[in-house]
């Protein structure tokens, strides 16, 4: 067991942090398992981390996201009591280590199941000892598991059963060091064709072309015709059809994300740089020529607005002295105490009847605190370090495991700086979310009802025609559909849509049937100069098991653990003649000697080449 926690000096921002090296906890194959347990709890509490979520561990809650309470058949946020006392440090070290050593963000259907088996622990043995373990008690997670939610979510989180018995097993954390335990639960998605219409309408995953003709049309009108949340709305739904993307990857694009390089034709190309969303890590995505313009005129938009928020951030990232003496240089006397009028007028709101100045400030919120509307209530010192204490929580991290600082942050905005009803806060800048930009292109009633959405802006979504809307993930579907016609590979393609698994192309294939027909109508395999490898049934002179079919035709080897062939041509075995007859024979056996040392799974192909012997007799 090492641990090495380092404190190093970070070259690009100058801070001290914690960095942590870490060796991954190794058991002592001496000791009981609830020994074991007891020495990967203490090694793992014992670990220096700079991730905040995780550097309280008597907190009951890491960082709101984890929340270590019993389990609740109806809805585990109901619940406050804390895991068992016995179970509670077990878990939170298995969490502690998902996020130091696991590939994803989050860990939350970990914790899930560790509840679950908690609750089955108690309910079945008595005590919440995980080192006990057994058949039994998996079973019976598995059908709570079953119960409580769909049948997808189900065999998901039942895999994630399987990974925790085998960490238990490979730490020696259970007194069944032999203990196989697979999860009874299965789901196969059955994806149906269901191709984009030759009109292109009418598809639940890919976006509606009317709806997004609409906000390209008001993305191409000029700057000072557009509102501030028109341009937000307008230039992120343009990045999502430059390159297939996520929302978060947009929002969380840096403001210095343009690159061009000449490829290897000598042709300047441009690009975005990117970081994925689901941990394929950082990248380049590249912009077709066509879609360049859009691009660029879509990052301007957005860094015009991000600007003060930006400046603003990179003062307050330069400490609290340089950040004071950077704003508001005209007044002298910073002790002297301001009426509410230039409180306001400070924090740049202005109206025109005074007693509004008041009214204004009774609804301003800086670090959480109400703004006192009293005249004289604040000097200047204290209203600029009021100011100062209002940035977030994570600062200077817009996100600190893309490295990207608020000020370099394209997406960064003030305050109500979209909200047309209230004042843009200019001394206080904040992340977008998702559901600000999500709200202005979806369904209108799927929203707030005092919110108007783009479409209805600028005169569509009226009752007597169709309703438009899109969703942020459409265009992501779309782009890769679109790929796919124009014959783009599957690697690149998964690379290009920032894809860790080239198989989870097949999701976001919409092409029609008609083309899909035309495709396979047009591949035609051309042999006439190549010379194909001859089979020669003497090869089947050494079996290495009775999993192999033969015909007329050829051979094929096969494992015992696949299926025989539903096909297999009967009529075209061979049997009639003593060659293949002799072959047949010799794999018969071969498959029944197999059969009778035990061999898993051999008894079905057995069966097939019984078959295939009453046939022939």
């Amino acid at each position: 067991m090492i641990s090495n926690a380092l404190s190093v000096k970070n070259s690009i921002n100058g801070e001290l942090k914690i960095m942590s090296n870490v060796i991954s906890f190794k058991p002592d194959e001496r000791n009981s398992a609830i020994s074991n347990i007891i020495s990967y709890v203490a090694y793992y509490r014992s670990i220096i981390s700079d991730n905040e979520i995780i550097k309280d561990w008597n907190a009951l809650s890491w960082g709101g996201i984890y929340r270590f309470t019993r389990f609740d058949s109806s809805d585990n946020r109901n619940c406050n009591q804390p895991l068992n006392e016995s179970f509670i440090d077990f878990a939170k070290a298995y969490i502690k280590c998902s996020i130091l050593f696991g590939k994803r963000k989050e860990h939350t259907k970990a914790l899930r199941v560790l509840k679950v088996l908690e609750f089955v622990l108690l309910d079945l043995v008595g005590n919440a000892n995980v080192n006990e373990c057994n058949h039994m008690v998996l079973d019976k997670c598995a059908s709570i598991i079953y119960e409580k939610y769909t049948k997808s979510v189900s065999a998901n989180t039942c895999k994630e059963l399987e990974k925790i018995i085998n960490a238990l097993k490979l730490n020696r954390m259970i007194d069944l060091p032999h203990l196989d335990w697979i999860s009874p639960l299965r789901f196969k998605a059955r994806k149906s064709w269901d191709g984009y219409d030759k009109n292109l309408k009418g598809h639940s995953k890919l976006p509606d072309i009317e709806s997004l003709l609409i906000i390209a049309s008001i993305f191409a009108k000029k700057d000072e015709e557009l509102s501030q949340r028109d341009m937000f709305t307008t230039s992120v739904v343009a990045l999502l059809c430059c390159a297939p993307s996520r929302i978060s990857e947009i929002m969380a694009l840096p403001s210095d994300c343009e690159i061009f390089e000449n490829d290897s034709r000598g042709i300047r190309r441009y690009g975005l740089r990117f970081f994925s969303g689901k941990g394929y890590a950082g990248d380049i995505k590249w912009i077709p020529t066509e879609m360049i313009p859009v691009a660029q005129n879509a990052v301007r938009r957005l860094r015009m607005l991000s600007k003060n928020a930006r400046e603003l951030a990179i003062k307050m990232e330069e400490g609290y002295e340089k950040f004071q003496s950077q704003i508001l240089l005209s007044v002298i006397d910073e002790n002297k105490y301001l009426t509410a009028k230039e409180v306001c007028e400070f924090l740049g709101f202005y109206r025109e009847i005074s007693n509004d100045y008041r009214r204004k400030i009774k609804g301003i919120t800086l670090n959480g605190n109400v703004i006192k509307h009293q005249d004289y209530s604040y000097n200047l010192k204290e209203l600029k370090r009021l100011v100062y204490d209002s940035k977030p929580k994570d600062f200077p991290w817009f996100d600190r495991e893309k490295n990207i600082k608020y000020s370099n942050a394209l997406c960064l905005l003030n305050r109500f700086q979209l909200n047309e009803i209230n004042d843009t806060y200019n001394f206080v800048f904040e992340k977008p979310t998702v559901c600000l930009f999500s709200a202005d292109i979806a369904k209108s009633g799927d929203s707030d009802k005092r919110f108007i959405n783009i479409f209805e802006r600028y005169g569509f979504n009226k009752k007597e025609v169709k309703e438009f809307k899109i969703n942020s993930h459409q265009p992501r579907h779309l782009l890769n559909t679109l790929a796919l016609i124009a014959g783009m590979d599957g690697f690149d393609l998964a690379r290009w849509s920032g894809r860790q698994c080239i198989a989870q192309n097949r999701y976001y294939d919409h092409r029609n049937h008609a083309h899909m027909l035309s495709l396979m109508r047009g591949r035609e395999i051309k042999v006439e100069n190549e010379k194909l490898p001859e089979a020669r049934i003497d090869d089947l002179n050494i079996l290495k098991n009775g999993a192999v079919i033969v015909s007329k035709h050829g051979y094929c080897r096969h494992a015992y653990a696949s299926e025989p062939c539903a096909f297999y041509p009967e009529n075209e075995s061979g049997t009639n003649e003593e060659r293949f007859s002799s072959i047949h024979r010799r794999i018969r056996e071969k498959a029944i000697s197999d059969r009778e040392e035990e061999h898993e799974s051999a008894h079905k192909w057995c069966e097939f080449h019984e078959k295939i012997k009453i046939k022939e007799l």
